[in-house]
């Protein structure tokens, strides 16, 4: 197995490349489970006039429009 990986002009070392993999795999399984908060708590239309939150900058103190 080779210890460098190069790639449009970079090189990155075994460890490197396994760090950065690692990174993407928990950010990528965070926004599945923040999608799915989302969807089992029906927070899908928490605000509904985006940007501004029933007219406001913060969303109401309410679950839904938190998730």
């Amino acid at each position: 197995m080779l210890s460098r990986f190069r790639a449009n002009g970079y090189t990155l070392s075994a460890e490197a490349y396994r760090r950065i993999a690692y990174v993407a795999l928990f950010s990528l399984w965070l926004i599945v489970l923040s999608g799915a908060a989302v969807r089992l708590t029906g927070s899908g239309l928490g605000c509904p006039d985006w940007p501004k939150c029933y007219g406001g900058v913060v969303a109401p103190p309410q679950v839904h429009a938190w998730i």
